[in-house]
């Protein structure tokens, strides 16, 4: 079974991806800090770690940091759990009625032209108060691609679904097996040809005298447990 750290003082928080993670054929493992979080992984090698965005003792960007800094834990898929994002406000929100006593904001004659009464009330609208621009303070998309950035392999938003959180696990937990299924094939294919170096020749690709020797030794035990004989021919130059 897959084994996933949740790293998050949130007792709710923890509660939750504990159980969305049982519900599937998973090991959640808990812990409080990013100090037991960084322990935990090294020593246990977890398949997938999940990180609140905000911990006792770090955030979840040193988290990540520190994990990607130690080659013992570089290679860790790790999901982060961010906060709620603030709900948007309009500009307007501040001053929704500027001029109480416009006559615009008064009811419209039966006979009125609606669209003329809309665009008199969008004239009378104050432009956009410098306090209440957001462009200077960094959104949730900049905060997503600075962790993603530091290394983060998903960034999911409270509250949680568990459907994408485990959609998102399953995602990550696919992409390493096949990252693993690709090295293991190709270290496989390096012992195959040290191996063919090691026992033909390189000039006739003809068997070399340690191929010869473990065939003739395998070729003798097989005659000994079968209690034949072995002919053998020598051919001198």
């Amino acid at each position: 079974m897959k084994t996933i750290l949740i790293v998050t003082d949130d007792v709710g928080l923890q509660t939750q991806l504990t159980d969305i993670v049982a519900s599937e054929p998973m090991t959640p493992h808990r812990v409080s800090t990013g100090a037991a979080g960084l322990d935990w992984a090294r020593s246990h090698q977890p398949d997938l770690i999940l990180c609140a965005a905000t911990l006792p003792d770090r955030d979840g960007a040193l988290f990540v940091t520190q994990l990607r800094h130690d080659p013992t834990t570089a290679a860790l898929c790790v999901i982060v759990i961010a906060p709620a994002p603030p709900p948007s406000r309009s500009p307007w929100d501040a001053n929704p009625n500027p001029h109480p006593d416009d006559s615009s904001d008064r009811p419209l004659p039966p006979t009125a032209n609606p669209a003329l009464a809309i665009n008199r009330q969008l004239a009378h609208r104050p432009d956009p108060s410098p306090d209440t621009d957001q462009t200077s303070r960094p959104s949730d998309h900049d905060n997503c691609r600075q962790l993603m950035n530091l290394g983060a392999n998903d960034v999911l938003n409270c509250p949680l679904v568990p459907a994408h959180v485990l959609a998102s696990i399953y995602a990550r937990l696919q992409q390493q097996e096949a990252i693993q299924t690709r090295y293991v094939a190709a270290l496989r294919h390096a012992a195959e040809r040290m191996n063919r170096l090691e026992r033909y020749d390189n000039l006739t690709h003809l068997p070399n005298h340690i191929l010869c020797r473990e065939r003739f030794e395998g070729a003798v035990q097989q005659r000994i447990r079968a209690d034949q004989p072995l002919s053998l021919i020598h051919i001198s130059e």
